[in-house]
């Protein structure tokens, strides 16, 4: 949601580029790299993960659970830039006619603004 608010920003650019290299990446390929990364290369220290079986609890999960949701999270993030840049984009001014006439103090209704 804030690559869609700051439009055209570092933060705009790094979003786009890695969705679009998770969306890109097949899901076997990452599991394999995730394995060697946090499985091999990490192995004796804090982030070192279990790369097979189920052995160490809820650890042998963390690793299929990333790989298979990268992808699904990657469409859902471009999914709401999208679709919040075309509603930031719409004029919403046609939809102020459904609602009657404007009070006669200049848009704010006195009835409705009043606390009890």
């Amino acid at each position: 949601m804030i690559s869609a608010v700051k439009r055209y920003s570092f933060l705009d650019t790094l979003s786009t580029v890695s969705t679009s290299v998770l969306i890109a990446i097949p899901v076997f390929w990452l599991g394999l790299m995730l394995q060697i990364l946090f499985g091999v290369k990490f192995r004796g220290t804090f982030l070192g993960l279990p790369i097979s079986g189920v052995t160490d609890g809820w650890k042998s999960y963390v690793l299929p659970s990333i790989t298979l949701a990268s992808a699904f999270a990657a469409v859902t993030a471009r999914l709401t830039r999208t679709t919040m840049l075309e509603v930031m984009r719409q004029d919403l001014r046609p939809h102020r006619n459904g609602q009657g006439p404007l009070p006669a103090g200049g848009g704010v209704s006195s009835t409705r603004c009043a606390t009890p």
